[in-house]
């Protein structure tokens, strides 16, 4: 035992001392493995897998693709959509949401894409202030793309995913073949409607041409 008085410190008991350092080492021991080493092991124990995704659409609003590259455990898989009339940030969030969905089991992702708008709403919280505010970005302007935002959060739920920005139309190799799987997609013919695009929507952001290649 340990007496602590002024300007002194006694020891009495050894086997006290002993008896308390081993409870605190287990202690120690236990909230390393709950809270730092089991949390690591779940993590590797996940698929690890890469994704790319790009979108935009022709004329903003206008015909409209999406384009993802996944690649996992040396399998390569490529997703392409497109929409008579929508924007571009709803084919960049499209390409996101329609990426993570075709993952069978929640899996350790870090997802490239030159959206700024995906990945400072992501990151910086953005979108999850939408939602708690009734999808209002403040007391007067309303987010847009909820119905995407909404599914973008629940996948997020699901998986681990670290947001990439890259720049776009700079030479990688799979932003730029995504680029060209969102202009094939929107290129095409007898598109089915955006059910959640609405005209009156603003584009959310600065508009871009997709580069007719």
């Amino acid at each position: 035992m340990w007496r602590i008085g002024k300007g002194f410190v006694e020891y009495q008991s050894m086997d006290a001392f002993t008896c308390w350092e081993g409870n605190a080492r287990a202690f120690l021991t236990l909230l390393y493995y709950n809270c730092f080493k089991k949390r690591s092991e779940t993590l590797l124990s996940k698929p690890q897998v890469i994704i790319y995704t790009d979108g935009g659409a022709i004329g903003n609003p206008g015909p409209g693709g999406y384009g993802a590259v996944i690649l996992q455990a040396g399998q390569r898989k490529e997703l392409s959509g497109g929409y008579r009339l929508t924007t571009n940030n709803r084919m960049e969030l499209t390409a996101a949401v329609e990426a993570l969905r075709v993952l069978p089991v929640s899996s350790q992702v870090t997802l490239h894409t030159d959206s700024k708008y995906l990945v400072d709403a992501v990151t910086q919280g953005w979108a999850k202030r939408w939602r708690a505010n009734g999808w209002k970005r403040n007391k007067k302007d309303k987010a847009l793309n909820p119905d995407l935002w909404q599914q973008l959060l629940d996948l997020l739920e699901k998986h681990q995913v670290e947001f990439v920005w890259v720049k776009g139309h700079a030479g990688n190799r799979e932003n730029e073949r995504c680029d060209r799987l969102a202009v094939q997609a929107a290129s095409g013919k007898n598109l089915p409607a955006d059910a959640g695009y609405r005209p009156d929507d603003e584009t959310g952001g600065e508009p871009r041409q997709l580069n007719l290649i």
